[in-house]
């Protein structure tokens, strides 16, 4: 089978959660996987990424099935660019999304963190930011609404892979990526800000 490389590059901190606390530590702890070593889930890369897609077709004129919005999906034969890749109750996906992991060396240096003692309970790869809710009505802080949330340091490059039949729609998947800006939870607060880019070919 053949696929392709998508890489995310974050240029600042991220929060991708497995919401779940911290052992009441933390209130939102990141995402990791049994040897604490955190990635990016590859069903949130796919959802992120059809989001993204829906628009660039809209964008251009053409016809996509609207989740969400109309209920109404494509009809086999004839399904849509976003159906075609990403699938429907109606239609199997070529596509198929892999977890993604920091690159190799950065995997490494993590994974040597997470065998080490933790610092008060708290993974030493990662930092706890604080933040309050505000009351919409009043736009004032909330009280007894703090909330706690494990963050990632910036500059991490997370690989996944795209497996299946990209064919002619790379261009449209590479337009997609494009539009992805961020990724992650609290966008608005300056977390998950990212580029993602399809690369190169690789075979299983």
């Amino acid at each position: 089978m053949t696929g392709r490389i998508l890489t995310v590059r974050f240029e600042s901190a991220l929060h991708h959660g497995s919401g779940f606390g911290l052992s009441g530590l933390v209130d939102r702890a990141v995402l990791r996987d049994g040897k604490d070593v955190p990635y990016l889930a590859g069903s949130a890369i796919k959802g992120k990424l059809r989001h993204a897609t829906l628009r660039v077709l809209l964008s251009e004129g053409q016809s996509a099935c609207r989740t969400g919005d109309t209920g109404v999906w494509c009809e086999e034969p004839n399904v849509c660019g976003l159906c075609e890749l990403f699938g429907s109750p109606r239609h199997t996906g070529d596509l198929l999304f892999t977890d993604a992991y920091p690159e190799e060396e950065t995997k490494r240096l993590l994974q040597e963190l997470a065998r080490l003692p933790r610092m008060n309970g708290l993974h030493r790869d990662s930092a706890i930011r604080a933040r309050s809710s505000i009351g919409r009505k009043v736009g004032t802080t909330r009280e007894g609404f703090l909330y706690s949330t494990e963050v990632l340091p910036e500059h991490i490059h997370f690989e996944s892979r795209i497996w299946g039949d990209i064919g002619s729609r790379l261009e449209l998947l590479r337009k997609a990526c494009r539009v992805v800006t961020h990724f992650g939870s609290d966008s608005a607060r300056g977390l998950g800000r990212c580029t993602m880019e399809v690369g190169g070919e690789v075979t299983r």
